[in-house]
């Protein structure tokens, strides 16, 4: 997974207040997952060139995580949860 890596953006606070905790749980399981296949598709990582990205979604049955993928910082940083 190289230096991949998952955060809160702006902080985990902002983003997940009013979110109960088995959420939460389930957000930062799904994080970790999208920091592993964005590694997996964005090989060069810092190195990377080509264009962003952007904001997406990753639909779950309970929950949706909106997330940015910044690759050059390969990280993938959770912006907002839909539960």
């Amino acid at each position: 997974m190289a230096d991949w890596r998952w955060d809160w953006d702006p902080s985990k606070e902002w983003v997940t207040k009013g979110i109960p905790d088995a959420v939460i749980a389930e957000v930062e399981k799904i994080a970790a997952e999208l920091a592993v296949v964005n590694s997996m598709i964005y090989l060069d990582g810092a190195e990377y060139t080509g264009p962003s990205p952007g904001v997406r979604i990753e639909w779950r049955p309970n929950v949706a995580v909106r997330y940015l993928t910044v690759v050059r910082d390969e990280c993938v940083y959770v912006v907002d949860i839909i539960a």
